[in-house]
């Protein structure tokens, strides 16, 4: 019976010794995702970058492009902050013609090139990495103090890709309540941040869709 404790105990050991090791690769492999993302964004190398992100996030790109294409004055307006200025942008600074004609994943590839995503991206690092699955997260982490936000990554073709969707949502919240916590009105924001951007003037005829259905 001691031997049989014994045996057991040692396969117990070696099998946890195993577990751990592959969920330190997994957690390494994550931040090296996420190290690439973050090295190809503040070259603006779009090509580079889209190698780094999920599905999800291209599929949010091509939402965007297809609202700044067809979507209605009404229907943009009742847009997500983020979402919104997303449609304009893309409205504002790119001929229609272009924007029609790309695929989802070279408007993101665009999108970086012009400098469009993640910006101020170099001060954020992660922190601790959590595996579940085909799913990682970890905490964003800016000067040593936890951002009370958690980075999604999934494995897709068995590699991770940095879930941006997630931070997308985040930062639509924050700056919503930070917008109406100083009485500035969110269309406003816009449009001054788009003109201040990119040295444009845009009128009202922004809200109407480049291609009317």
């Amino acid at each position: 019976m001691k031997l049989i404790i014994r045996i057991i105990s040692v396969i117990a050991i070696a099998l946890t010794g195993i577990f751990v090791g592959c969920i330190s690769e997994e957690s390494i492999a994550v931040k090296d995702a996420y190290n690439g993302y973050l090295d190809a964004i503040l070259a603006q190398d779009g090509t580079e970058s889209i190698k780094y992100v999920s599905p999800s996030t291209i599929d949010y790109y091509g939402d965007m492009q297809q609202a700044a294409l067809s979507a209605p004055e009404a229907e943009v307006r009742n847009f997500s902050l983020m979402d919104r200025m997303m449609v304009l942008i893309f409205r504002s600074i790119m001929e229609p013609s272009d924007l029609q004609q790309m695929s989802a994943d070279e408007l993101f590839i665009y999108a970086v090139d012009e400098g469009l995503v993640g910006e101020d991206v170099d001060s954020i690092t992660l922190g601790a990495v959590r595996i579940s699955g085909e799913n990682a997260s970890a905490a964003a982490v800016i000067d040593g103090q936890t951002l009370p936000i958690l980075y999604e990554f999934v494995k897709s073709d068995g590699e991770w890709k940095f879930d941006l969707t997630g931070v997308i949502t985040y930062s639509n919240q924050v700056l919503e309540e930070l917008l109406q916590d100083n009485g500035i009105s969110e269309n406003d924001f816009i449009f001054e941040g788009i003109e201040g951007a990119f040295a444009t003037e845009i009128s009202d005829d922004i809200w109407q869709p480049l291609y009317p259905q």
